[in-house]
């Protein structure tokens, strides 16, 4: 069976920094995956490369069998690719909902920007059912009481929840989060973890999880990849990961319990 993602040998250097270095990471099908790492590590710059928001210096990317090596971003995304990036990349000036309804653009059925100017009946019920669309996600999101609100009028955590409902608004194969927890609360990031989780079995999508928060992301996946100065460290089951002394010496700690899940 051909893995979903395949990225294999990429390296990526800033200058004299080599930022990345002969990293693979392998995404087989449905299911949450997850990679972390200390800060510094590449984690995040190994996510942009395999949207190809970041070039890359050698390694091959393949998805679903089709290499992409040399796209450019915006034909990842036509492949069934959407992703969340560290910080919150709402439009101030729309609504929640309309915000979302924007994730809804490229899989639009209208009849393009003339019918939708000339209010076509066709612009008009399509725009109707992206809007019932949008609704649909925040509800599932669990925050359908924000969809006339601005986003500054919501908590960081919300804010976050709108962006991933805009994010699989395009019904993606592989969705991508970049620290979807970062400066929340344990409370809400549990919750939000929660949520993903969920999104994950309801939709039967492949998500990759990109966290600091190794007790957040050790109860998120099932496949675990720790990167160690733009390397690969360790991979597998989070119990198995954790339990490694690589990554208790190299992340956790040495101080650190041998159960960090429950820490």
């Amino acid at each position: 069976m051909t893995p979903l993602l395949e990225a294999r040998g990429i390296s990526v250097r800033f200058g004299g920094v080599v930022a990345v270095a002969d990293f693979s990471f392998v995404v087989e099908g449905p299911g949450v995956y997850g990679i972390a790492g200390p800060n510094g590590s590449g984690k995040t710059t190994a996510l942009n490369v395999i949207t190809r928001v970041q070039p890359l210096q050698t390694g091959s990317l393949c998805f679903g069998g089709i290499d992409y090596t040399s796209w450019p971003a915006h034909r990842v995304a036509a492949l069934g690719v959407s992703r969340t990036f560290q910080n919150v990349r709402l439009v101030p000036t729309l609504t929640v909902l309309e915000n979302v309804m924007v994730g809804l653009h490229s899989t639009s059925a209208a009849a393009g920007i003339w019918g939708s100017w000339a209010q076509l009946p066709s612009a008009r019920r399509e725009e109707r059912r992206s809007r019932e669309r949008a609704m649909e996600l925040l509800r599932e999101l669990e925050i359908l009481e924000t969809a006339s609100q601005l986003p500054s009028q919501l908590s960081y955590g919300h804010q976050r929840r709108v962006e991933i409902a805009r994010a699989i608004a395009g019904d993606p194969k592989l969705l991508l989060l970049d620290e979807p927890t970062a400066g929340m609360g344990r409370s809400d990031a549990e919750l939000v973890a929660q949520l993903v989780r969920d999104l994950g079995h309801r939709r039967s999508m492949a998500i990759v999880i990109v966290e600091h928060n190794v007790p957040v992301l050790a109860s998120l996946c099932d496949h675990l990849v720790i990167m160690l100065a733009g390397r690969n460290l360790t991979e597998g089951s989070p119990a198995a990961v954790l339990s490694d002394e690589r990554v208790i010496e190299a992340y956790l700690g040495t101080s650190a319990s041998r159960n960090p899940a429950k820490t």
